[in-house]
């Protein structure tokens, strides 16, 4: 009894195991355990969709050629992560002219700009890095663009430029910008220059705001951001700019408390634009909560 007991138990586990093989060589077979090889990329190269998933891209780059990449096909996913270019101070990164591109990862140091979308939409840009970008060194235009989870450091002019152009905009989640502009350059941390939201950034050391839209921009959210020593202001809203919603912020130490504050309405009583449940040591007009 005892024999024909153990004998079942060793049954079954080789069933098990046999099972187990197959299931991961099924799993090998389909992608999920033996991704696609990395690439090694070129100098001014145009990355193209791999047309068995995700295009993987390690290494380092060194390049005087502008744009460093580009991308001009779009519905495709681009995987960064471990890929480090650098720049020679007037050229771009990377450079998207396709809808619905995916990035994840890509560290892009000393160009002009390290990342431009051009006038595309339903892109989404993850886990991004721009560090010593000469000019505006994050510039999304188009519409229902998503950036996230990136940073931007020591730009020379604005760290992120959102210009959306559509109904939704475009978004910036999680982001960070870090010592934007130059004492010859007033420059922005998050810049609104066309409907968007900003959700859980932080916008630290800019020239002149931490975070700010634009004269005349409608359409704006900021929420649950941060922003801290701002030389001309935390959270700005311009002359004309209408219908913003600015709420649950946080913002110290920015401006001088007299002229420039940690938050500013530019409209008489703050128009249509919402003020609410904000944290702050100074602001512009009473109509800011």
């Amino acid at each position: 009894m005892i024999y024909k007991n153990i004998t079942e138990r060793k049954r079954r586990a080789r069933r098990f195991l046999c099972g187990l093989a197959i299931m991961f060589l099924g799993l090998a077979l389909s992608g999920w355990l033996s991704p696609a090889p990395a690439q090694v990329a070129l100098c001014g190269e145009a990355l193209s969709p791999d047309p068995d998933g995700i295009y993987r891209i390690r290494g380092h780059l060194t390049c005087d050629i502008d744009p460093i990449l580009r991308i001009d096909e779009g519905d495709a996913e681009f995987d960064l992560r471990g890929f480090t270019a650098t720049g020679d101070g007037t050229n771009t990164g990377i450079l998207i002219k396709a809808s619905n591109v995916t990035i994840v990862g890509g560290n892009f140091r000393k160009c002009e700009t390290a990342l431009n979308v051009d006038n595309q939409v339903g892109c989404e840009i993850k886990y991004f890095k721009a560090i010593d970008s000469r000019d505006k060194a994050i510039r999304i235009r188009g519409d229902g663009n998503i950036i996230t989870r990136s940073l931007c450091q020591n730009a020379g002019n604005d760290c992120f430029e959102l210009r959306g152009n559509g109904p939704d905009g475009n978004t910036a989640e999680w982001c960070t910008a870090i010592k934007s502009g130059t004492p010859e350059e007033e420059a922005q941390g998050i810049q609104f220059r066309g409907p968007g939201h900003a959700y859980k950034c932080s916008a630290i050391g800019s020239s002149a705001e931490g975070f700010q839209i634009q004269e005349g921009i409608s359409n704006v959210t900021i929420e649950g951001c941060l922003a801290i020593n701002n030389a001309l202001g935390g959270i700005v809203i311009g002359a004309g700019a209408t219908n913003n919603s600015v709420k649950c912020n946080i913002a110290f130490a920015n401006g001088d408390g007299i002229t420039y504050f940690d938050l500013s309405d530019s409209n008489e009583n703050c128009d249509d634009n919402v003020w609410e449940r904000n944290k702050f040591k100074n602001s512009s007009q009473p109509c800011i909560h």
